[in-house]
């Protein structure tokens, strides 16, 4: 956020693996607007705003997204709209998925007109689908791969492209060179969320006794519950209402 408006030579653009979190992306950019006193509501005339929400042309938006969203998108009969590739000069941030920057590269886009591209949870995402935004990198570029490996890594369903790796994503295969783990990596360490139970085993047979937990106070018990327990549920999956996620009330 900082890069994008604090500096009106940075142009960033921020890619997911779901519309979920691209959605979530532009309602704490806006939120951050509004305490900074930044102006990403001013409008091209083509409509574009300087915080611009890209959704897919070809696929309808069938699930309902809130205004701030609508307010930074452009929308033709509930699909997304490509802009004019001269309207996207006027964006600092550009909010979308992988799989849309595919549009971005039909518009011919000069290679250094990102000056940064970021992907979050770039562990979810198989390093096919991660060349499609990468490929809107130039030489000057700078690339943020933001994720973690040890959580969920890409689902494939062919066996030929489990033959041949592609379940290990690009930012794992990348951390395991000496040349980005010793200067390029960044682990965030300290866990304020969760309690120290769940910290603690987590760091032991994941991240080798590198987590630490930073919370002041345990978890509060709730009806005899402690803050890590394993149990099994035997329930079915419901469908979230206007989202295309799934939900299990009873392991809820």
């Amino acid at each position: 956020y900082m890069l994008g408006i604090q500096q009106n030579s940075k142009r960033v653009l921020i890619c997911c693996k779901n519309n979920f979190p691209a959605n979530k992306y532009i309602d704490d950019i806006h939120g951050l607007s509004l305490l900074y006193g930044t102006k990403l509501d001013l409008a091209a005339p083509s409509g574009l705003k300087r915080l611009f929400r890209f959704f897919t042309p070809i696929r309808r938006v069938t699930y309902n997204i809130n205004d701030i969203t609508k307010q930074y998108s452009i929308l033709n009969n509930e699909y997304g709209r490509v802009p004019q590739k001269q309207d996207l000069y006027f964006c600092r941030i550009i909010v979308t998925t992988v799989f849309t920057c595919e549009f971005l590269i039909r518009m011919g886009l000069p290679r250094d007109f990102f000056t940064h591209i970021i992907i979050d949870e770039a562990a979810l995402v198989s390093e096919p689908e991660l060349n499609i935004p990468i490929s809107l990198a130039g030489h000057f570029t700078k690339i943020i791969l933001a994720g973690d490996e040890y959580q969920v890594t890409p689902k494939l369903s062919s066996p030929i492209s489990r033959k041949f790796g592609l379940e290990l994503s690009l930012l794992e295969r990348l951390s395991k060179y000496p040349v980005y783990k010793d200067h390029s990596l960044i682990l965030l360490r300290e866990n304020y969320r969760s309690d120290p139970a769940i910290v603690n085993i987590l760091s032991r047979l994941y991240y080798d006794q590198t987590l630490r937990p930073m919370r002041d106070k345990p978890s509060v018990p709730h009806d005899g519950l402690k803050p890590l327990e394993f149990r099994g549920v035997i329930s079915n999956e419901s469908k979230i209402t206007n989202f295309p996620s799934y939900m299990n009330a009873s392991e809820a």
